[in-house]
């Protein structure tokens, strides 16, 4: 709590890792060179693959 202003953190604490990848090589990765967004999906996919434990 900043000034008195809250603000909700449920989302964000919800938010896995696969969801945000998920958003993240649509939204961002295009923007980049493209040496780097093949870089970036290499990386991304292995990460992806991975089964979760909780």
């Amino acid at each position: 709590m900043i000034r008195s202003i809250y603000i909700q953190r449920s989302p964000s604490e919800s938010t896995t890792i696969d969801t945000t990848l998920e958003r993240y090589l649509p939204e961002v990765t295009p923007t980049k060179r493209p040496s780097t967004q093949r870089a970036e999906k290499m990386r991304i996919k292995p990460i992806s693959a991975r089964p979760r434990t909780i």
